[in-house]
C-alpha cells in the first residue's frame, strides 16, 4: 500500500507543479504586455511653484493601471496641480537601481517619493544588501530633496501570480523588507517620512478581493489598488509644509 500511495502523491505534486509553471509563465506574459503599455506620468511646468520627483520600480511607472491618470504618479500630481513631476520609475527595477535614478535626477525638490522593494523580494536580494541600497538611496534622496516620502512595497505574499505553496516565503520576506525599510527611515531623523502599506493578508484588500485590487496579470497593482494604496500616502503628504 505503502508505493502506490507514494506513487499517487509524487503524480499530484508533479500535475501541481506543472500547472503552476503554465499558470504563473502565463501570467508573466501578460505582465510584460502590460508593463510595455505603461506610460509614467511626468508634467513640465517651467514657473511651478513645486518640484516632484519620482523614483522606483514598476508602480511608479503605473503597470497595471488601465490609464496613465489612475497612476501612482498620477494620483500624486493631481492633488499638487501646480507642480512639476519628474519620473524617472523604471520597470523591474531593484534597489540598487534607485540609487542610480536619484542621481538623474536634475536639480533641488519639494518632495522625492520611493516605492520599491518588491522586485528585491521577489528575486531574492539578499537582506543584507537590501539594507546597504536602501540606506544609500535615503542618503541620496535626503541630499536632494526637501521632503522624501518612502512606501514599502505591500505584501507581496498576496500575489495570485506567485505559486499558492511559496507565498508564506514571500510573506516572511514582505515582513523583513518591511522592518528593514522602517530602520533606514528611523535613522534619517526626521528627514525621510514612512508609508507602511503592509497588511496582514486577513485584512489586506489585496488579499481579500484580488480580482478588483490586482491588475490582469495578477501581479501589478488594478486601478482599484493604486487607489488604495494613494489613501495612505495622501494622508502622509497632507502632513508636509511646502
Amino acid at each position: 500500500m505503502i508505493m502506490p500511495l507514494l506513487l499517487i502523491i509524487l503524480g499530484l505534486i508533479f500535475l501541481y507543479v506543472t500547472y503552476e509553471r503554465q499558470r504563473v509563465l502565463h501570467l508573466i506574459s501578460v505582465g510584460e504586455k502590460i508593463a510595455r503599455s505603461a506610460t509614467p506620468f511626468s508634467r513640465q511646468l517651467p514657473k511651478a511653484s513645486l518640484r516632484i520627483g519620482i523614483v522606483g520600480d514598476s508602480t511608479g511607472v503605473g503597470a497595471g493601471a488601465s490609464a496613465t491618470e489612475y497612476s501612482l504618479a498620477a494620483l500624486i500630481g493631481a492633488k499638487y496641480p501646480q507642480a512639476e513631476v519628474v519620473n524617472v520609475a523604471a520597470i523591474s527595477a531593484r534597489t540598487w537601481q534607485v540609487i542610480e535614478q536619484i542621481k538623474q535626477l536634475p536639480g533641488h525638490f519639494d518632495l522625492i517619493f520611493i516605492n520599491v522593494g518588491g522586485n528585491d523580494n521577489v528575486h531574492f536580494t539578499t537582506y543584507s544588501q537590501l539594507d546597504s541600497d536602501i540606506k544609500h538611496v535615503l542618503q541620496l534622496a535626503v541630499s536632494k530633496a526637501s521632503h522624501v516620502l518612502l512606501t514599502t512595497p505591500g505584501n507581496v505574499g498576496t500575489v495570485p501570480l506567485l505559486p499558492w505553496a511559496l507565498r508564506w516565503i514571500f510573506t516572511i520576506r514582505s515582513r523583513f523588507i518591511r522592518r528593514i525599510f522602517i530602520t533606514a527611515v528611523d535613522a534619517t531623523n526626521g528627514d525621510v517620512q514612512f508609508v507602511d502599506l503592509y497588511r496582514d493578508a486577513s485584512y489586506d484588500p489585496f488579499a481579500l478581493d484580488p480580482k478588483k485590487y490586482y491588475a490582469a496579470d495578477l501581479f501589478h497593482p488594478s486601478d482599484a489598488g493604486y487607489a488604495d494604496w494613494f489613501s495612505y500616502i495622501s494622508k502622509q503628504l497632507d502632513s508636509f509644509r511646502w
